[in-house]
């Protein structure tokens, strides 16, 4: 488990609020996967990497498994947007 599936879990369970969330997304270092190959018959042949623990992939994961609001999820993906810049 990661930092984020961590907080996630405990937003879930009112043991933290949203600011909290909000605020450690707005400034974290967000992993990036890693860049597709620019040879699409590279591509063709590969298995896509797996995300990076840790990435907003395991946030879109729970909004996707129903653990996060239609609220909740925007104010995070904003959060990260902002800190991904």
């Amino acid at each position: 488990m990661s930092d984020v599936t961590d907080q996630l879990d405990q937003l879930a369970a009112g043991q933290i609020d949203l600011d909290a969330v909000v605020s450690d997304f707005g400034s974290r270092q967000w992993p990036q996967p890693d860049p597709e190959p620019n040879d699409p018959f590279e591509a063709e042949d590969s298995d896509p990497e797996p995300d990076p623990e840790g990435s907003f992939a395991e946030v879109a994961g729970y909004y996707a498994r129903g653990k996060l609001t239609d609220d909740q999820y925007a104010a995070l993906a904003q959060a990260a947007a902002g800190a991904m810049k």
